[in-house]
Parts: structure tokens; C-alpha cells; sequence
């Protein structure tokens, strides 16, 4: 039987109770369109000179190379031409970026991480594009940078992408995580799990967490970690990928839990909540996980104060973040 394409299956879902719009549903048509085209261009970054550093900074400090430019180029222009998306944020960006048909009549606004994990071009490793997609606020309006001041429970969709050994979409309107891996040879999206689900923890389950950066973590966050790999049941092994969306994907599909704490060095974290942490936590919790900060708050209840605002990230099967929480001293 012929799998079915991510077009045909959202489509086929616009129409019933639970889907999202059809405005909606164009709208992540075209994001994973975008997807293709950036994927393309991670697959041949080195022959394309999109690899390396490039001579600029984005509006966090950061270097940003050649492909963090091109992939949010690609992502601006395509999105641009939409017209019901009124505002555009990137990471690479400063500030909000209106649409060419941003008027009272937009009814969304997309927030993107264009390429996270762009550094590890140059040593092939796992890359991807994140995705949060809010609705204005208010009807009847031009839309502004508040919209993206809402939590994450807001979303009306989010998503990532990830380009690595295979290419993958896994994205939510807010009725389970439904799964896509991209056929080269069809040019398609094809669905391979409709309804994603974390997997139970069993004998075994992977932490994930950079522990060159130990040192500077609070106690609560060292002490949680010293028990994990102390466990014997389930039994822990550490797996980090260095970027959000390879080890975000692996907690989607075999469950066990991912850190990103604040340091002593960046007290309020380091990923973005509006772009990395709401997207990626709405997507954890319809799979049937749990996201949390270092405070042991639900990520996706926070409301951020900037667009550019900073958070901690702990992702994972609910078993092992209660397991957290209980570090903390909360009660769950």
C-alpha cells in the first residue's frame, strides 16, 4: 500500500472536528515546503560554501554561518507570500518582521529557529528547524510582537524538522504528534507514524544532558544526574547530540529525559522559550511527555516577557521528570 503524503494527510484531517483551519493547514504545507529546501542545502552545505563561519553575529552574539542565513532566507521569502501569517520572529533576526500581507485579517504568527544546531555543520552532524506557530490575539487587529508573548498552551501548532541520516517532520496542532520521513526518491513527505507516542520506560533509558558544563550546574540539577547514572532500574546511558532537534526526537520517539539546565555562566538558560522550548514542549506533552524549566514550572504555562526570552528545558517521560521534580523537592 502506497504511504501517504503529508499533503493528502492534512488535507484528509482539515475537514474534521479536531483539525486545525484550513488557513492552518496551508500554512504547514508551506513550512514543510521550506523544510525540503533547507534540507537540500544541510545535504550539499559544503558545495554550496554554506559551511564555515560567516562574518556575523545574530542578535544573541552568536556566529552564525552561511546556512543559518540561507535557511532562514528561504523561511522569510516562502513564508512572506502567506496571507494569513502577519508577523514573522526568527532567531537570526532582531526584531519581529511583518508579512507583505500582514493587515487585520492575519490570524497567525510564526516564531523559527531557522537551522538549530547549525555549528555542527562541518562535522556532518544532526541539524534541524523548529517551528511555533500562535494565533493573534485579538480579531479585527494588526497583529504586533505581543503575540508571541503568549504561552505555549496558545500554540496552534508546532513542529521540527531534522536532517541527519534520515529526514524527518514531526509536528502537532494540538491533537497527538504525527510523524513524516521525506522520500528523495518521490519528493514527498510520507507519513510513517500518525499518532507518535513516548515510548514506557522498560530495563533501560538514555539521559541526555552536556556534562562538560557539570560545574557550573545548582545542586539540585548535579545531584539528579548522580542518581541517574547510580539507577538500576531502569539502567541509564548518556546519548547527547548537540543540538535540540536530534536529541528532542529521540525523547519523542524512546522516551527517557533531556537536560538543558541554567548555568552560573547564564542563570536564565540558554535556549529560547518562545521558539525552542514552547514548540519543543508542546510537542513532548502530545506525545505524552512532560516539559518543565529548572523550577519545576510546566514550560508550556510560562509566559514570556521578550521575544528573544531565555529558558532551562528538561523534556522527557513523565516517570523520569517527576523523578526530577522530586529533586526539587516538589510533590507530584
Amino acid at each position: 500500500m502506497k504511504a501517504m503524503t503529508l499533503g493528502d494527510f492534512v488535507l484528509m484531517h482539515e475537514e474534521s472536528p479536531t483539525a486545525a483551519t484550513r488557513e492552518l493547514s496551508r500554512l504547514l504545507l508551506d513550512v514543510a515546503s521550506c523544510c525540503n529546501e533547507i534540507a537540500s542545502m544541510v545535504s550539499n552545505a559544503s558545495v554550496r560554501g554554506l559551511a564555515g563561519a560567516a562574518d556575523s553575529t545574530n542578535v544573541h552574539g552568536e556566529t552564525q554561518v552561511p546556512l543559518d542565513l540561507a535557511a532562514n532566507q528561504v523561511l522569510m521569502e516562502r513564508l512572506q507570500l502567506s496571507h494569513h501569517l502577519g508577523l514573522f520572529l526568527s532567531e537570526e533576526s532582531d526584531d519581529v518582521i511583518e508579512t507583505r500581507h500582514c493587515n487585520a485579517g492575519s490570524r497567525y504568527a510564526i516564531a523559527v529557529d531557522p537551522l538549530d544546531g547549525s555549528k555542527l555543520i562541518d562535522d556532518a552532524g544532526t541539524v534541524g528547524t523548529i517551528f511555533a506557530v500562535f494565533r493573534t490575539r485579538k480579531r479585527a487587529v494588526t497583529p504586533t510582537r505581543d503575540d508571541f508573548l503568549q504561552p505555549g498552551r496558545s500554540l496552534a501548532a508546532a513542529g521540527i524538522a531534522v536532517y541527519g541520516a534520515q529526514t524527518m517532520l514531526a509536528y502537532t496542532t494540538g491533537h497527538g504528534v504525527h510523524l513524516f520521513a521525506y522520500d528523495h526518491f518521490r519528493r514527498e513527505w510520507v507519513l510513517v507514524n500518525e499518532q507518535l507516542r513516548m515510548q514506557e520506560p522498560q530495563s533501560f533509558a538514555v539521559y541526555s544532558v552536556n556534562e562538560g558544563n557539570s560545574l557550573k550546574w545548582r545542586p539540585e540539577v548535579q545531584s539528579f544526574i548522580t542518581e541517574l547514572k547510580s539507577s538500576a532500574e531502569p539502567r541509564f546511558s548518556q546519548r547527547y547530540a548537540g543540538s535540540l532537534v536530534a536529541d528532542g526526537l529521540r525523547v519523542l520517539r524512546s522516551g527517557g529525559v533531556f537536560l538543558y539546565p541554567d548555568e552560573a555562566t547564564s542563570p536564565r538558560g540558554k535556549l529560547r522559550l518562545v521558539y525552542e522550548c514552547a514548540p519543543l514542549a508542546f510537542l513532548v506533552e502530545q506525545s505524552g511527555g512532560q516539559a518543565v524549566n529548572t523550577a519545576g514550572d510546566p514550560i508550556l504555562d510560562v509566559v514570556p516577557r521578550d521575544i528573544h526570552e531565555r529558558s532551562p528545558l528538561v523534556i522527557g517521560h513523565p516517570s523520569h521528570v517527576n523523578r526530577f521534580l522530586r529533586s526539587l523537592g516538589r510533590s507530584v
